[in-house]
């Protein structure tokens, strides 16, 4: 990414940004030098669910968020139990998959958790090498709390997933791709549902991409700049701090 930065290129990365804060401020450090675009493929974000929440949140139908949800109940540790990278890295869930989690956290309440709690486990028996399931506790500033139940060990048809975010004025709960029910006090009727398999929705990654590029063409800094990422990458790598210490809590910085 640096080469490419010295060579003159605008660069957008995979996600996680790296894995130490080092790597991560280098190359922010060599975007500003060089006077280049850097962008992180947090593609989550433009998931129909959780774009419309993000827009919803900002407008105020929710009022001031106070709590922020996400649990996933899945089965990649039956379904991706021969996959060669993610089978066998000791961080699928903290850093992998959290890397998407912690910024959705980050993007609907607006702000940056300072300090997290983190606890994983096993099943006895499970393929994958890290631990499959975990339960993450974020404080945020001005009482706000994230909370990420995650589990990936279901032997089962059960699947779920389901995000939440609460407000003073109401509540969104929805999916990443399939539907969302909003109540607020500015709507009278009970809760107002939208099905987005109406919406022809493009995939999440053009989102990230498009953002990246509009970026380029009106000279301003990418919805996900390396810089603004290095909040998601400070709370994962304190998630796995806390999880192997048996789940303290640990600062975010």
């Amino acid at each position: 990414a640096i080469q490419c930065m010295d060579a003159g290129r605008h660069v957008i990365t995979e996600k996680p940004f790296a894995q130490t804060m080092a790597e991560c401020e280098r190359m922010v450090e060599a975007a500003e030098r060089c006077g280049r675009k850097l962008a992180v493929h947090q593609n989550y974000r433009w998931n129909p669910g959780n774009f419309a929440a993000r827009h919803l949140i900002q407008t105020g139908w929710i009022g001031k968020p106070f709590f922020a949800s996400i649990e996933i109940f899945g089965s990649q540790d039956v379904g991706l139990a021969k996959h060669d990278f993610y089978a066998k890295c000791d961080d699928f869930l903290t850093i992998q998959w959290n890397n998407h989690l912690v910024d959705l956290l980050r993007c609907w309440v607006g702000m940056d958790a300072h300090r997290v709690l983190t606890r994983t486990r096993r099943m006895e028996g499970q393929n994958f090498v890290s631990d499959n399931l975990l339960i993450s506790l974020h404080e945020f500033s001005d009482g706000v709390t994230g909370n990420i139940v995650h589990s990936e060990l279901l032997r089962s048809s059960l699947r779920r997933q389901e995000c939440r975010v609460d407000g003073d004025e109401g509540s969104l709960v929805f999916d990443f791709q399939k539907t969302l029910a909003l109540e607020s006090r500015r709507l009278e009727g009970g809760p107002r549902r939208i099905d987005f398999a109406q919406g022809g929705w493009v995939s999440s990654f053009a989102g990230s991409m498009g953002d990246f590029l509009a970026a380029i063409e009106q000279d301003r800094e990418p919805a996900v700049s390396g810089r603004a990422n290095l909040a998601t990458i400070r709370t994962i790598l304190a998630e796995q701090v806390s999880a192997r210490a048996g789940g303290v809590w640990v600062t975010c910085v």
